[in-house]
């Protein structure tokens, strides 16, 4: 497996963070500057965010394997949450000797960040949230096509659900974990999320990114995020569907400048 990121000017180092019940979660850290923590959605690896990490060379990124995934050890499937993921997430940060960072999340990843930016909000500097929900409740269900490519778990499916033709390449830079149950457990977690109590009393500065044309999480959940979460920023862009942000184009160009202007807590 190729690690991110490929450039000239970064070499990423592989590490191993411990998860509170032992389970060995993997991480890569590169660049230098203010640290970027970035998390993967649903049973994908950290290379999803390649193209991302390679456009924030002033960062020092860091990014992780969920467990289950990549070269994370998979503990008990049967207890996965994304709370549980986000403690996972906390402990990857501290174990890379940084006390607080900015996050961004995708999809499921989106979902991990705000129970991060809830249980450890001296963590999070500033919080993105790409095409992700509190809910599956929050908003539009998901179209039936979006919903059966999902489920497959194959690539070829969820090309067209995640990128325009243009971007369709984006896609190589995915891995699914290959463990049936591990994916199940996933699911189950992304599935039961819930902030909807909790989001309102998230502080951390926060960018809400969603593509106009998402099926998979529809604009109606960014735009209930973005209203639960004090004071934050939305961006729905028009041409994207669910890859914004880590397609590398406009929802990333949105995060930088964010990023650069919006003071940290």
């Amino acid at each position: 497996m190729t690690h991110f990121p490929q450039h000239e000017y970064i070499t990423a180092a592989q590490h191993y963070a411990l998860g509170g019940d032992g389970t060995r979660i993997a991480y890569w850290i590169s660049g230098s500057g203010p640290a970027l923590l970035l998390i993967s959605g649903q049973a994908v690896t950290h290379t999803s965010w390649q193209r991302v990490a390679n456009r924030m060379p002033d960062h020092t990124v860091i990014a992780l394997d969920h467990r289950g995934t990549g070269q994370s050890d998979k503990g008990d499937w049967k207890q996965y949450s994304t709370r549980l993921f986000a403690d996972d997430a906390w402990r990857v940060l501290t174990h890379a000797g940084f006390e607080h960072a900015d996050v961004c999340g995708h999809s499921m990843g989106g979902r991990v960040a705000q129970w991060l930016a809830y249980d450890h909000p001296e963590a999070v500097n500033r919080l993105v949230l790409a095409a992700t929900t509190m809910h599956d409740g929050s908003g539009e269900p998901r179209s039936t096509h979006a919903d059966e490519a999902l489920r497959s778990g194959k690539l070829s499916r969820l090309r067209s659900v995640f990128f325009l033709p243009q971007d369709a390449d984006s896609i190589n830079l995915f891995h699914i974990t290959e463990d049936k149950d591990a994916r199940i457990g996933h699911f189950r977690a992304s599935k039961r999320h819930d902030t909807r109590e909790i989001a309102p009393r998230i502080t951390a500065p926060t960018l809400v990114l969603h593509g106009k044309l998402d099926e998979l999480t529809r604009p109606s959940h960014g735009e209930a995020l973005a209203h639960a979460i004090p004071h934050a920023r939305k961006a729905i862009i028009k041409q994207d569907l669910h890859g914004t942000l880590i397609d590398g184009g406009t929802g990333l160009s949105i995060a930088r400048q964010f990023l650069e202007v919006s003071p940290a807590r």
